[in-house]
């Protein structure tokens, strides 16, 4: 599918929804009906398609497993209010001239993509005789594609059968070269983006809905008793309106992960590379700086034409808005827990590449592997890892490591949160005199727990909270308190606080929340509970 104009302003997730491009091939096979040809039968076609194999091939389709899906990285576009008419001329006298009167606001956020990037949809079918003429019928049907989405939003569409491996490798290819995010369909899957899929009915609604909408209104009539004048027996007594049936679709999450590469700091001696380097746990934000900016000049060498966007990617640009966001990659040194004796230094980096990353991703990998970085007098080399177990502890799975599902996490780095939700410095020198009483503490604790909400809404968590606890001391006995960790960082020492979530279902790790969720803090890990 390719777009005309590099916007799209149909309403519900991106990428356009299988059920949407369902439809369009639908309005595609009629269109020639509605300019008042006729079908081959000799009559008005009305909602019916133009031939029975176009029936018989989009009935086919709907039966198919839901598409793979390459679509252009995207963001959203300013909002702005058309005003329309509402439908409802009866309420200014039937008078055309006030119209004004009853415009309706209508919301429009469009997305923005790049014109010139198409839009891949893949759906896998049987290789057998009768399959196969079925989708050379809709190669065929694609060509009447006119538009996707809204009514401004044209498009045009071209289609090939083409076997499974050749799909995938196009795609991957694609988005290599010119980026791009590749969604597919995860069954048993409530997270990531849902959408709307034809199922077994879904033509059959479309055209019942299409016959309802002319039907919609509907003369209403009452019986009298006739006289000289005018023998009918019945009159008109007002109008009904039927709403249409709407159309039949099955949601189906797709789930578009980020990509995540996991990295062991050892010992920069060549023959001391089988030794972990581990790093004080305070000086995780110092770090992740070093590891970001020496990776990022490292890529930069590579690619010299890519310098604007690994700026953007690896957060280095002075003006930063919201959109880039979805762009950048996280570096998140983790703490090594999960055993009694573990004493949660840095003994290892995960990478996180969003698929909104408009770099490639192995490209991406090879700036951090085997980099030398030096922090606090230890030098220390990233070397890729193989086991993945201490991922787990944080909610991570890959590569066979499991993870229990828990409710409540801990926060093992504090989280930054704004400003308000600082904590009242008190002088050293006159602790007695500034101390707090209870009333101001409490006070404290309620910003920095509203500012926690907030926090998981920017971190893009859905997953509803029960509860939430705030306090600068650590968790655990292994913990620093959450002003150590300021030293160093452009974060106020009391804008930093230790975290307890509760959440109503088990979300899926890392969660990582906060203002400094890109320099290692805000990092969390699920608590099980039995071991308590």
């Amino acid at each position: 599918i390719r777009f005309h104009d590099g916007r799209y302003h149909g309403s519900g997730h991106w990428p356009p929804a299988p059920a949407r491009l369902f439809q369009a091939l639908v309005a595609g096979a009629a269109w020639p009906c509605r300019q008042g040809e006729q079908s081959p039968a000799g009559e008005a076609c009305g909602a019916t398609l133009d031939t029975d194999k176009q029936h018989r091939a989009l009935a086919w389709l709907e039966l198919r497993d839901a598409p793979v899906i390459l679509a252009p990285a995207s963001q959203k576009g300013q909002r702005y209010i058309n005003y329309v008419p509402n439908n409802d001329l009866d309420a200014v006298g039937g008078d055309p001239g006030r119209v004004s009167e009853i415009r309706a606001p209508k919301t429009i956020t469009p997305r923005l993509f790049d014109k010139h990037l198409p839009l891949f949809y893949a759906w896998p079918f049987e290789d057998n005789e009768e399959n196969r003429a079925h989708a050379l019928t809709l190669c065929t049907l694609a060509d009447s594609l006119y538009q996707l989405g809204r009514g401004v939003d044209m498009a045009w569409a071209s289609a090939e059968r083409v076997g499974a491996e050749e799909a995938e490798q196009r795609m991957e290819e694609h988005r290599k070269t010119h980026g791009g995010i590749i969604y597919r369909p995860s069954s048993g899957v409530t997270g990531g983006t849902v959408l709307d899929c034809p199922e077994s009915g879904s033509l059959d609604s479309l055209i019942n809905r299409y016959d309802a909408m002319g039907r919609r209104f509907s003369i209403r009539y009452k019986r009298r008793k006739p006289t000289k004048r005018d023998p009918a027996e019945k009159v008109v007594d007002g109008r009904d309106f039927n709403l249409p049936p709407p159309p039949r679709f099955r949601p189906v999450a797709y789930n578009s992960p980020s990509t995540y590469q996991l990295y062991d700091l050892r010992d920069s001696d060549p023959g001391k590379s089988e030794k972990f380097q581990p790093m004080p746990l305070t000086a995780i934000v110092t770090l992740v700086e070093r590891v970001r900016d020496q990776a990022a000049a490292r890529l930069k060498q590579a690619l010299p034409t890519q310098t604007e966007n690994i700026e953007r990617v690896f957060g280095q640009l002075k003006e930063v808005n919201e959109a880039d966001k979805a762009h950048r990659i996280r570096i998140m040194p983790l703490p090594s827990i999960g055993h009694e004796h573990a004493n949660s230094s840095i003994r290892r980096v995960l990478l996180e590449v969003p698929p909104a990353c408009p770099l490639r991703s192995d490209d991406i990998a090879w700036a951090f592997s085997a980099l030398h970085v030096l922090v606090d007098d230890k030098r220390t080399l990233l070397v890729t890892a193989d086991d993945w177990r201490m991922a787990a502890h944080y909610g991570i799975e890959k590569n066979g490591s499991k993870n229990k599902p828990s409710h409540l996490w801990h926060s093992w780095t504090p989280i930054a949160l704004p400003e308000r939700a600082a904590r009242r410095r008190i002088d050293p020198l006159h602790q007695r005199e500034q101390a707090k009483d209870g009333k101001e503490r409490l006070q404290e604790e309620g910003n920095a727990i509203a500012a926690v909400y907030q926090a998981l809404r920017h971190a893009g968590i859905t997953t509803a909270v029960k509860s939430i606890r705030v306090q600068p001391e650590p968790f655990h006995p292994k913990g620093a308190r959450a002003e150590e960790f300021a030293s160093g960082t452009r974060f106020s020492r009391h804008r930093l606080w230790h975290v307890e979530i509760r959440f109503t279902e088990s979300p899926i790790g890392p969660v990582v929340i906060g203002d400094g969720r890109y320099l290692g803090l805000g990092l969390m890990a699920p608590v099980n509970e039995k071991k308590r």
